[in-house]
């Protein structure tokens, strides 16, 4: 039950940014496979970390026990996973550019097009980075612009990226715990019998689904017969 709440929070963190501008990622960063802790905050509050996984463009981030979302930008597919109360976790299929909620600013940094300006140097962390400013654009010409620091003494992996756009603004993730291991591919594959996006509201119990049931239309009441020992009123 408590995992399916933290769903339900999850999918209400709907589109801080414009759907679509998770399209067709490409490799402009060619960063080693790592994993990493995330801290996102956005609208002022934090978020509980998320344990992150990173190879090439393929991305996973894993929001709790039992709760994931998977991204293979090449094969323009994403993949939410969770588990329910019942014994089998659920998995919801469905293209990139119907993603709903923001996953990471991590997986944001890549695009169709990827645009990066140097904005200097600077510390974080006890980090000499190298900051950037970054506008991504999607393939629909929606674009995403964020601002990066890329910790020179971890292989350049960002340590901190801002959301710039005005829809994300005040979203801020910051990356801690980076180690560089290798990351199974098996991390990126669903494994599972996927439900296709349209009917996500449906891969829970009836009652804690997503998109609530139909509800059961009543049969109408058969017409009534007064009692045989009743009399018919007079009229007069």
């Amino acid at each position: 039950m408590r995992r399916l709440l933290i769903f339900g929070r999850l999918v209400a963190l709907t589109t801080l940014l414009v759907p679509g501008t998770l399209a067709r990622a490409v490799d402009a960063w060619k960063l080693p496979d790592f994993t990493a802790t995330e801290h996102l905050q956005t609208r002022g509050r934090g978020l509980p970390p998320s344990k992150i996984y990173r190879s090439g463009t393929k991305f996973r981030i894993e929001f709790g026990v039992g709760l994931a979302t998977i991204y293979r930008p090449e094969d323009d597919l994403a993949y939410n996973l969770f588990h329910t109360d019942t014994p089998h976790p659920a998995c919801v299929q469905m293209k990139t550019s119907q993603v709903t909620m923001v996953p990471s600013p991590m997986q944001l940094i890549s695009g169709a097009k990827v645009e990066r300006t140097d904005a200097g140097s600077e510390q974080f962390e006890g980090h000499k980075c190298k900051v950037e400013t970054v506008v991504v654009t999607a393939p629909d010409g929606k674009t995403v612009s964020l601002k990066v620091w890329e910790a020179e003494d971890l292989r350049n992996v960002p340590v901190k990226i801002s959301v710039g756009t005005n829809l994300g603004q005040g979203m801020v993730a910051v990356y801690r715990d980076i180690q560089f291991e290798g990351v199974s591919p098996e991390l990126f594959k669903p494994a599972l019998k996927c439900v296709p996006y349209e009917n996500a509201g449906q891969v829970a119990p009836a009652e804690h689904q997503l998109t609530p049931p139909k509800p059961v239309k009543k049969k109408p009441m058969p017409n009534q017969q007064p009692p045989s020992d009743t009399k018919p009123a007079d009229h007069k």
